[in-house]
């Protein structure tokens, strides 16, 4: 009779441990997996089981039935290229993947979810296994795209106004002119350094000076910038134009922007 009350101690924390971590995997609200060797899945934690509706022994007999079942039935299928891709090149170089696509909740509905694994090697550097988490982040994606179209909106607003919009830095460079200047003006694109170049190259020569006055010393002062003045069109000719221009504060008062609109009088 060999006395084992230590070792039946020491199993019984054991277990005990590996139940609480088992529990705190399936209760932390994040989609986690894990993947052979060979980036076959091997593992869904309860948040993932509930989540795409299926359990991993249904996915196949195999681990390599089962990758097949995952990308077939739980990811999109304009993603399911880009997500057997991104396995393939981490399991062929060894380094972690991050990548967005399309999961299939179990109500059948498709969500974007950030999708990201390491790999946990042994002592001699082999991977023995991939462990990977998904991140619900489909309300993040739609408010980006709305954002996207939002801008796209504002843009195309923008181009299509009758007037000429500008910005510049509160250093007095140009950032921005938008497509209706462009056109008017002849030009290709917005490559004016600063002020004085815009100037000496689209003011009337004897309107220059005055401009450059006056800008000089809004920069200097922040205040708005209104004055009549003649611009070079297309065609060579110089048309009458009222510009004004605003400065963008911040909270602190400091100017972040110059926002400048011009209108053809002429």
């Amino acid at each position: 009779t060999i006395d084992i009350d230590e070792q039946k101690v020491a199993e019984a924390a054991l277990r005990e441990s590996e139940h609480s971590l088992q529990q705190l995997i399936d209760a932390v609200p994040v989609l986690i997996w894990c993947l052979s060797p060979e980036g076959n899945p091997t593992y869904f934690n309860k948040q993932m089981v509930e989540y795409g509706g299926v359990l991993i022994d249904e996915l196949g007999s195999s681990e390599a039935d089962r990758f097949d079942a995952v990308v077939r039935t739980i990811i999109h299928p304009q993603d399911a290229v880009a997500v057997r891709h991104a396995v393939e090149a981490a399991v062929r170089t060894g380094q972690g993947f991050s990548l967005r696509h399309r999961l299939r909740r179990s109500d059948g509905v498709y969500r974007w979810v950030d999708a990201r694994a390491e790999p946990m090697r042994n002592d001699e550097g082999k991977i023995v296994r991939w462990y990977g988490v998904c991140l619900d982040i489909d309300a993040q994606m739609h408010a980006e795209d709305a954002l996207r179209q939002s801008e796209q909106n504002l843009q195309q607003l923008v181009d299509a106004l009758p007037i000429h919009i500008w910005s510049w830095t509160p250093a007095g460079k140009l950032a921005y002119v938008n497509k209706r200047s462009l056109e008017d003006l002849g030009l290709s694109k917005a490559n004016f350094e600063d002020t004085v170049k815009v100037a000496e190259t689209l003011v009337h020569p004897e309107d220059a000076p005055e401009v450059l006055r006056i800008s000089a010393n809004c920069l200097r002062t922040g205040d708005p910038f209104i004055m009549r003045y003649r611009r070079r069109w297309k065609d060579g000719g110089y048309r009458w134009i009222e510009g004004r221009c605003e400065p963008l504060h911040d909270r602190d008062g400091t100017i972040l922007h110059w926002y400048q609109v011009s209108i053809d009088i002429d």
